[in-house]
């Protein structure tokens, strides 16, 4: 039996993808507002947390998180693209 069941909550929505997290409330003036981006991504670098944005897809999400991950030349791996130099 799934949690949905059990609570009455719909379940949590889980990216497969690495960096990529779903966030269907935005805090603001001590309120929750309906996202419009709800998939966000995430970098974690050297200690810090780094918002790479907010998106439509999980997908879109997921380039974002590769495209900083390359612009970095961190040793990551990626989620969609290839790195440049590699077979397809």
């Amino acid at each position: 039996m799934s949690t949905a069941v059990i609570t009455g909550k719909a379940p949590r929505k889980r990216s497969t993808f690495r960096g990529v997290f779903y966030e269907a409330f935005v805090r603001g003036w001590g309120r929750k507002y309906p996202s419009k981006k709800p998939w966000n991504a995430r970098l974690y670098t050297h200690g810090h947390r780094e918002r790479l944005g907010g998106f439509a897809t999980e997908r879109e999400a997921a380039i974002a998180f590769d495209r900083r991950v390359i612009e970095l030349k961190l040793p990551i791996a990626l989620n969609i693209l290839k790195p440049v130099g590699t077979a397809a």
